[in-house]
């Protein structure tokens, strides 16, 4: 119980003081369960629960955090709520985050709230937003049309003419989950 203070900062570790510690307390003993409800009752108020729950709900995607940065700001809102929303309701609010074409992508590749879990959500919009920067990475380096009088010659370094075989990769297949 009296390692709680290290822990504590503020008014908080000042409650602390007044009331566990002081000589001139009104309370004698303390248990260390008696003291975190005592910090609970006196700091964490209804309207910050409200305050976690708002947040949860105004969550969106940003392009500076990737789709995993909002992933995990979801998942740390949800997890400070008082009433842990159920899978639905977060795959909900992460599929009303994304920007529209995304989530129509996600739609198209198969995948719904109300089959697929969240992991497969975020798996699938993960692929699609690499394949989005890798698309606008390659159209920064495509040069304009070429001149008509520049002639482009591939560069071969063997002799052989065959074309050349070989895997490629695919889209990601998901698989529906129920």
């Amino acid at each position: 119980m009296l390692s709680t203070l290290e822990f504590l900062d503020g008014e908080a570790q000042n409650w602390y003081q007044r009331h566990v510690v002081s000589v001139h307390r009104a309370r004698l003993q303390w248990t260390f369960e008696e003291v975190i409800i005592g910090l609970y009752d006196r700091f964490v108020q209804p309207s910050t629960m409200q305050d976690v729950r708002k947040e949860f709900l105004s969550a969106s995607y940003n392009t500076a955090t990737s789709i995993q940065g909002y992933h995990d700001i979801l998942m740390d809102h949800a997890q400070n709520m008082v009433i842990y929303p159920d899978d639905y309701q977060v795959m909900e609010r992460f599929l009303s985050g994304i920007p529209d074409d995304i989530r129509d992508k996600v739609f198209e590749c198969g995948l719904s709230p109300e089959v697929n879990m969240i992991d497969d959500l975020v798996a699938c919009v993960k692929a699609i937003e690499i394949s989005k920067k890798m698309a606008a990475h390659y159209r920064k380096k495509t040069p304009t049309a070429p001149s008509p009088m520049t002639k482009l010659i591939p560069h071969r370094t063997t002799t052989d003419t065959r074309p050349r075989q070989g895997t490629y990769p695919h889209c990601p297949q998901f698989e529906y989950k129920s």
